[in-house]
């Protein structure tokens, strides 16, 4: 039995001479050291405790650390000892283990250095870690070597924390990796008291509030803290990426699960740094940085002990006492609400016990904040908030700077959150982005050395935790198991990582061996192929394919496919075959048999110039896409299609011959190739009922020009995001900011539109199958569209030949229009296609999402193809027109509205504003009589009509966006004011869908670009840049201030939340009433969730509230008892509706708000955050107002107009201070109302209405800090971009739930420069930019401009 300290809760000892009690205690331990054999003893731990107090409390924080100090101090006493004799003569078992301790502490620094990274001596080695190693050192006995440094490192490491181990089917258990393991540092020991420093009073007061707990909160809570052996600290960053993060309560600690007693039950407590951090924090800082007040310390500390001893009967009510404490049938969603009542009842009961003054104030402030203890609660939630942002971002962040090639910055941010996994994959992005680099320069000897060096980080990385296991992939199906429960498990995102990180290491070596192989540098093939293969039976053996839901890579294809072509093209080299040989080729096709392939072979010969073979060898891809999908990951036939289309208009610019019969073969070779891939796709699942087929012939009743846009109304699809109509009374035209789903009305019957019965039932596993099939379909389509245009424009309009090619765009025409018709059919299809209604309970609202999900992904993917099919059409109609002698000939039926339309795109074309004047009046006459609104599927919408209006509004978007550059702003503000007409003199009833801001934006944003533009001509008239900016922002102020009064006018009938119909303040008021009174069983965490309120939407409120009426469950809430008697039906559905709604439309909110707040356990308490939400809808308005303002300034600096920019800014700034202020107040009569804050609302606040302008600076300088701009200094633009970053950095906010839009943009642009700099992707490439912008003179402008305000 080991001795027992005089106190154990390790209070300082009676008062000493500090010399001899320091004597004393290291008699104590040496005596321990030497005549011990390991076992643990309280006496030794005290008097180690005790001697790190009296040197911390003699020389502080002095360097060295505490540890060195007091081992030095052992050994000149252990010499002073043996000197004496006596017991101590033969001290070699003292001497040996205080020299195995010093190379143990070298040498575990080493071991762990991925995990431990950042951790200093004096934070990890405290009295009883090293207490403990002493423990394991000499339980390994001597010889003190190396031998048993080793054994004692794994008898210390004896934490892993809470990390699920797969048992494959084979019953394989697949253990933890050594470097996982790590030794918890103790805080409290039960036989020798608390350790000494920083945190010892905290850990004593909150010990004590736990032994005076109630014993009910005890037992509820799973704790009992005569079974506490130990309170000790995980040393690792705690990583809020971790899928871990995930679990409820994690954060603040869990009882080993490795550390159980003979009677099943946890015995060591192990803390987060994270929550000791932040308690510390609030207690040791000055008076005068106190938000709260000016308290003592011992106030703040009891506090601080409260909230600790809180979050630990928390985070023990998830773990339970042990393996056995929940049962089989116990969820995370049955236990939450048990583990808020008694921390409620543990928090309620200690603050009555607190009394004095400073019980008062605590009452005080529970009153006013809404909870006990509420100021300390508080500032743990945000603080964690705080970190947990701040690593969001700058983990994001250093994945950006990896991908611009700044490694140095990259591992700057990624050294900021000390988490292994955030380093780990940033030390490989950026070795992986400096591989292509090398290769880029065609540097294979640097390539050679980090490839290597990438295989060592990612074997450490998951030796170590920080990425995830790859047996989990296969033994988990890519997912983490949160609790038991299988409803409480998640998608690994690390999965995802993983799988991403092997890839491109894959990728880089193919490159290198295709590379190697090019040149005919045997070496490093023989390198490059060795490496590969090794990699792919390494990650081969893991089957990670077998897994549906996550990426397939099965790295032997990769190896086979570049063993394929590195041969081929060594082969090549060696033959010295001339450019275009299909012949050569044609001997190594047949073996290409994978997308990956493919894609290497025909990047290689796009890279030497040979357009004959790479089309030749995409022709092939095609003709066997049974055998070869078109796309696989990186490896997609569609980006190098159109990427050889570019270089082929490329060679003709460069070389000047007419490229037109290259073009031609390939369309020709492209459309015997694509065989069934040429026609719309069929929807293959259910069998169409006759029923259906009025509907259809009711569609194709038109003619397929008309229906397509080229009849009555030339118009076609559009995908662009919905804005749904709730009708005048409510606010006008609803702009939905959820995409998915719309708000639909109780009254209406729960079917959308016409329905068919499947054939059988379909599972969702076939469901995604066929959605998988179209969508491959359907982005082939897509690329034939865009590759029609493309080709129409540069080889149709431009050439001026008088050929047969006038014939064959002709063909094209017809082609797209007949896909058009087959494409409405299949729409039709799909959007008919019947989903069994749920029933009301959560699980069957769960998968009624999921399917109704997929079904709008798979209709949303036909309107696309839809768009660009008839786009296609109208443009290649417009180009052979443009061509012809005599256009009078062409389609004399052709409807006005068609006819002008094409005329004018006609005369866009070829560059002709007088054209277009004189098509003008004739289309603005016969657009003012069209609808441009349309009542969409979801509401019961008719398919053609959707059809016809989502056309028309391709079509004036268009004209929007290409008239400026004939100079014709006049002409465009026009369009603005005729399309704003449509939509206001032809409402189609309740439930529309708006998209004129979208139009207003494409007409505005021309017309600034045209400005810009033109301004260049100024600079040269006044012969000063600087009055060419001022003159430009003159001008951008006045085309500004004429249109905002349109946009201002449209803004009045866009509804941007739900919430704005609690705009009236009865309305309000009963809506808080419904919610006090009938949240508390309704509003549930299980209720909240995405999947389920989506579903209560789409099926709608009061058909689900019958349901659950008839069938009520075993929880059914009051409200159901409640409705026709203490509330009408109405009303109920009403509030309701607004308040799914308005969780849905903000569900970033809403998770921060249930991440960080206590109230989100109180369904009662729901109109909190709707409160937030109100005022969040006020300052977004405000926003949405100022659109126009800051679609200018985005103009201007992508432009290059950096002085107009400022000046731009300058204003916006000045003219917004006022209202920016005003919503801060608001914001903080919001926390102080109800006791809570929300960060991703202060986040949005703090934006201050000029955060998009920041951001717009910060997008335009990636691309020069990359190297895109050949007259701009990349280190420069680097610098620029940091110190951009470092002010976004330092203003930090939100909850980290979510990627800022800032870091989010970074990634976009980086992304976008990536891929132009290695593919020659330029996602702006629109084909009527070939179209010469014209540049119109200071007087045109003002004339043009002045016109409009008449």
């Amino acid at each position: 039995m080991t001795s027992q300290p005089d106190d154990p809760m390790g209070s300082e000892p009676a008062a000493h001479d500090p010399r001899e009690r320091r004597a004393q205690c290291e008699r104590v331990v040496l005596g321990y050291l030497n005549f011990s054999s390991g076992a643990s003893d309280g006496a030794f731990l005290a008097a180690l405790n005790e001697l790190f107090a009296l040197e911390e409390t003699v020389a502080g924080g002095a360097n060295p650390p505490s540890v060195d100090r007091v081992l030095s101090a052992l050994s000149h006493r252990l010499e002073a000892l043996r000197a004496e004799g006596k017991a101590f003569a033969d001290a070699e078992q003292a001497l040996g283990v205080l020299r195995l301790t010093g190379q143990f502490r070298q040498a575990y620094g080493r071991f762990h250095a991925d995990v431990l990274w950042g951790r200093e001596d004096h934070e990890l080695w405290r009295p009883f870690f090293l207490g403990r190693v002493f423990e394991a050192v000499l339980s390994s006995g001597p010889p003190w070597d190396e031998a048993a440094l080793n054994a004692a490192r794994d008898r210390l490491d004896d934490f892993i924390g809470y990390r699920p181990i797969a048992v494959l089917e084979t019953d394989q258990k697949i253990e933890p990796y050594r470097h996982e393991w790590i030794r918890p540092i103790p805080l409290y020991i039960a036989s020798a008291g608390a350790a000494h420093g920083r945190r010892h009073d905290l850990i004593v007061r909150t010990l004590k509030i736990l032994r005076e707990t109630d014993e009910g909160i005890l037992r509820a809570a799973y704790f009992d803290p005569a079974l506490l052996d130990e309170l000790a600290l995980d040393p690792r960053a705690y990583d809020f990426d971790h899928p871990a993060h995930k679990r409820p309560n994690h954060h603040f600690g869990l009882w080993d699960p490795n550390h159980i007693d003979g009677s099943g039950n946890y015995r060591r407590f192990v803390l987060q740094p994270v929550v000791l951090d932040a308690l510390c924090e609030r207690v040791e800082q000055d008076a005068s940085d106190r938000t709260d007040g000016s308290f003592t310390r011992d106030e703040l500390l009891d506090e601080a002990a409260a909230v600790l001893a809180g979050t630990i009967l928390m985070a023990s009510g998830v773990s339970g006492s042990g393996p056995t404490a929940h049962s089989g049938d116990e969820t995370l969603g049955t236990l939450l609400p048990q583990i808020a009542a008694y921390r409620d009842r543990f928090y309620a009961e200690l603050l009555a016990r607190v009394d004095g003054h400073h019980g008062e104030r605590l009452r005080r402030e529970a009153e006013r904040l809404h909870q006990p203890f509420a100021g300390a609660r508080q500032h743990l939630n945000q603080s964690i908030a705080r970190r947990r942002a701040e690593q969001l971002q700058r983990v994001r962040l250093a994945r950006v700077y990896a991908r611009m090639g700044a490694a140095n910055a990259a591992l700057e941010q990624a050294n900021e959150v000390r988490v292994a996994s955030s380093r780990i994959l940033c030390k490989i992005y950026c070795k992986l982005t400096a591989g292509h680099q090398a290769l880029d320069a065609h540097d294979l000897a640097v390539a050679a050395e980090l490839t290597p060096e990438i295989e060592d980080l990612l074997e450490r990385g998951i030796e170590c935790g920080a990425l995830v296991d790859p047996w989990n992939v296969v033994g988990f199906g890519g997912n983490y198991s949160l609790f038991p429960s299988i409803e409480n498990t998640i998608h690994d995102y690390r999965v995802d990582d993983l799988i991403q990180v092997v890839e491109q290491l894959l990728g880089l070596c193919a490159r290198a061996w295709s590379e190697a192989a090019a040149i005919d540098d045997s070496e490093y093939e023989r390198f490059f192929s060795t490496t590969l293969e090794r990699i792919a039976i390494w990650w081969d053996q893991f089957a990670t394919p077998m897994v549906s839901g996550v990426r397939r890579l099965l790295a032997k294809e990769v190896e086979v496919s570049t063993n394929l072509v590195a041969g081929a093209l060594n082969a090549w080299h060696k033959a010295g075959a001339a450019a275009g040989d299909i012949n050569f080729w044609a001997m190594f096709v047949d073996q290409f048999d994978s997308p990956k392939a493919f894609q290497q072979v025909v990047e290689a010969l796009l890279e030497k110039g040979d357009l004959v073979a790479s089309m030749a060898l995409l022709m092939r891809w095609v003709c066997q896409v049974d055998l070869t999908p078109l796309d696989d990951g990186d490896a997609s036939f569609h980006p190098l299609a159109e990427r050889w289309l570019r270089l082929v208009e490329k060679k003709g610019e460069e070389t000047g011959e007419d490229q037109w019969p290259l073009v031609a073969k390939f369309f020709d070779h492209l459309e015997a190739n694509a065989e069934e891939l040429w026609e719309a796709p069929k929807f293959e699942l259910g069998l169409h009922s006759d029923d259906d087929d009025d509907l259809l012939d009711e569609l194709f009743d038109d003619d397929e020009d008309e229906l397509f846009g080229f009849g009555d109304d030339d118009s076609e699809f559009d995908d662009e995001d919905e804005f749904d109509d709730e009708g005048e009374d409510e606010g006008g035209i609803f702009d939905s900011l959820y995409e998915e789903m719309p708000f639909q009305d109780s009254t209406d019957d729960g079917i959308d539109s016409a329905i068919f019965e499947p054939g059988g039932d379909d599972t969702r596993l076939e469901f995604e199958e066929e959605a998988e099939r179209l969508e491959g379909r359907l982005a082939f389509l897509n690329t034939v569209s865009r590759l029609w245009k493309h080709a129409a424009v540069v080889w149709g309009v431009r050439s001026g030949k008088a050929d047969d090619r006038a014939e064959t765009i002709a063909s094209w025409r017809r082609m797209a229009v007949q896909r058009g018709a087959q494409l409405t059919q299949l729409l039709e299809q799909v959007h008919t296609h019947h989903l069994p209604q749920p029933m009301g309970d959560h699980e069957s609202m769960v998968e009624y999402d999921r399917l109704r999900t997929i079904r709008d992904a798979i209709v949303e993917g036909v309107i696309t193809t839809c768009v660009e099919a008839a786009d296609a059409a109208r443009l290649l109609r417009a180009a052979t027109g443009a061509m012809a002698v005599d256009d009078s000939a062409a389609a004399p039926d052709t409807p006005k509205a068609v006819g002008a339309a094409v005329g004018i795109l006609r005369a866009v074309l070829l560059a002709d504003p007088d054209g277009v004047r004189n098509h003008w009046p004739p289309l603005r006459t016969a657009l003012a009589a069209e609808e441009l609104l349309y009542i969409p599927i979801s509401r019961g919408g008719d398919p053609r009509k959707i059809v016809r209006a989502r056309a028309l509004h391709r079509l004036v978007s268009d004209l929007l966006t290409w008239m400026p550059r004939l100079g014709l702003i006049e002409e465009t503000t026009d369009l603005l004011e005729v399309a704003q007409k449509m939509e206001t003199d032809h409402p189609v009833g309740r439930g529309a869908v708006t998209e004129y801001d979208r139009l207003f934006e494409a007409g505005y944003a021309s017309i600034v670009r045209c400005l810009v533009a033109s301004s260049e001509t100024w600079r040269i008239a006044e012969q000063s840049g600087e009055a060419a900016d001022v003159m430009l922002v003159e001008s951008l102020q006045d085309l500004t201030e004429a249109e905002l009064g349109r946009w201002l006018s449209h803004s009045k009938t866009v509804r941007l939340s739900v919430v704005e119909r609690l705009a009236d303040p009865r309305e309000w008021e009963r809506f808080v009433r419904f919610v006090e009174q009938y949240g508390e069983d309704l509003f549930t965490q299980r209720f909240l969730t995405l999947s389920n309120l989506r579903a209560i939407l789409h099926q709608k409120v009061g058909v689900w509230l019958d349901n659950l009426r008839e069938d009520p469950p075993d929880d059914a809430p009051k409200l159901l008892e409640a409705i026709d008697v203490a509330i009408p039906r109405d009303e109920a559905i009403r509030h309701l509706t607004v308040a799914i709604e308005a969780v849905v439309e903000n569900y970033a909110v809403y998770r921060d708000y249930n991440a960080t707040t206590t109230q989100s356990d109180r369904g009662e308490m729901l109109h909190a955050l709707v409160d937030f939400l109100r005022l969040k809808n006020a300052y977004d308005r405000v926003a949405w107002n100022l659109k126009p303002v800051a679609l200018a300034h985005r103009i201007l600096v992508e432009s290059g107009r950096s002085t107009a920019a400022a000046l731009w800014r300058r204003a916006v700034e000045e003219r917004t201070r006022e209202a920016a202020d005003n919503h801060q107040k608001g914001l903080e009569q919001l926390a102080q109302r109800y006791g809570m804050r929300l960060p991703t609302v202060s986040q949005r606040l703090a934006e201050r209405f000029v955060r998009p302008l920041t951001i717009d600076l910060l997008r335009s300088l990636v691309g020069p800090a990359m190297g895109a701009d050949e007259d701009v200094d990349p280190s420069e633009a680097f610098a620029a971009l940091e110190i951009e970053v470092e002010m976004l950095l330092a203003e930090a906010g939100g909850a980290g739930l979510d990627l800022p839009d800032w870091v989010e943009t970074l990634e976009e642009e980086a992304d976008v420069q990536q891929r132009l700099v290695r593919r020659g992707d330029d996602p702006l490439d629109d084909p009527l930019r070939r179209v010469e912008q014209v540049r119109l003179s200071w007087e045109e402008t003002q004339e043009q401009l002045g016109s409009d305000e008449e």
